[in-house]
C-alpha cells in the first residue's frame, strides 16, 4: 500500500524531516482554522507550513512537474470557487510556477541587487496578490531562498531574506494583533524559519524505530495525497456542505 515511502530510499533524509514538520503544522492549522473556529493559536503555528512547504521545493534540484500536482490543484481551486465564490489559486498551482520558473532561471547566477529588487517587487505587491493566490507572491520568495541556500550562496544573505520575507507577510498580525500571546507565537515561528535557512543541508538521519521512520517517510512521500484529500473533504464537508446536500437528495 505504501510502496513509495522506499522510491527513493530506505533511510530518513532532511527533505523528510522538512516536510514531516510543515505537513503536522498544516494540519494544525487546518484544525484551527475549519474545526476550532479559526483559533488564533492553531493558526500561528501553522504559519510554519508552507513556508517549510515553499522553501523545500525551491531547494530540490528537481523540477519535474507532475500531472497529479496539475489536477489536484485545478480541483481544490475549483472547490474554492464553488464554496466561496472567488477565484482563489491554489497552492499545488503555485508550487508548479515555481517548478516551471527554477527550472528556466537561475537565482543564483544573480547579483544581490538584482534579488533584493525582485524580494522588494514581492512584498510590495503582497497586499495585492495574497487575495487571489494562496500566500501571494510570498511563496516565489520562499522558494527563491531555499534555491540560494542549495547552491551556496551568500548564507547570511538567504537567511536574512528567509526571516524578512516571513516577517514581512506576516506584518498585518503583527502590527494588529494585541494577544502577546499570539505575536509569540508568530516570532518563534520566524525563528525556525531562520534556523531552518541558515542550517539546513540535505542529510541522511538514522532512526532505530521502524514504526517513526515509516510514520515520517508516509507523510513526507504522500504530503500532496494527504494535503489534497484531507482539504477536499474540509472544504466539502464543512464549508459547503457538499456531503449533507448529496445524502439528502438521494433520501
Amino acid at each position: 500500500m505504501f510502496t513509495r515511502i522506499y522510491k527513493y530510499d530506505n533511510e530518513l533524509n532532511s527533505y523528510d524531516v522538512i516536510k514531516f514538520l510543515a505537513i503536522i503544522t498544516m494540519v494544525i492549522d487546518h484544525i484551527g482554522y475549519y474545526l476550532v473556529e479559526n483559533n488564533e493559536y492553531l493558526r500561528a503555528v501553522g504559519r510554519l507550513a508552507a513556508p517549510l512547504f515553499f522553501f523545500i521545493t525551491g531547494y530540490v534540484s528537481n523540477y519535474q512537474i507532475k500531472p497529479a500536482i496539475l489536477v489536484y490543484g485545478i480541483i481544490i481551486t475549483g472547490i474554492f470557487f464553488y464554496s466561496r465564490n472567488d477565484l482563489y489559486i491554489n497552492i499545488l498551482l503555485v508550487f508548479a510556477s515555481i517548478k516551471w520558473i527554477l527550472a528556466r532561471w537561475r537565482p543564483d547566477e544573480q547579483g544581490i541587487v538584482t534579488l533584493m529588487s525582485i524580494l522588494g517587487l514581492i512584498y510590495l505587491t503582497s497586499s495585492i496578490s495574497r487575495y487571489f493566490i494562496d500566500y501571494g507572491f510570498f511563496g516565489f520568495a520562499y522558494a527563491l531562498v531555499g534555491r540560494l541556500k542549495a547552491t551556496g550562496f551568500n548564507s547570511r544573505f538567504t537567511a536574512m531574506m528567509m526571516l524578512s520575507t516571513f516577517l514581512v507577510q506576516m506584518r498585518d498580525i503583527i502590527i494588529s494583533h494585541d494577544n502577546i500571546y499570539v505575536l509569540a507565537i508568530i516570532y518563534v515561528v520566524a525563528m525556525l524559519l531562520f534556523l531552518t535557512a541558515l542550517l539546513f543541508r540535505y542529510q541522511v538521519i538514522k532512526i532505530n524505530s521502524t514504526v517513526l521512520k515509516n510514520s515520517v517517510l508516509i507523510c513526507s512521500r504522500y504530503s500532496l495525497e494527504i494535503y489534497f484529500w484531507h482539504v477536499l473533504w474540509l472544504e466539502l464537508t464543512l464549508r459547503t456542505n457538499f456531503f449533507t446536500v448529496i445524502a439528502i437528495t438521494n433520501a
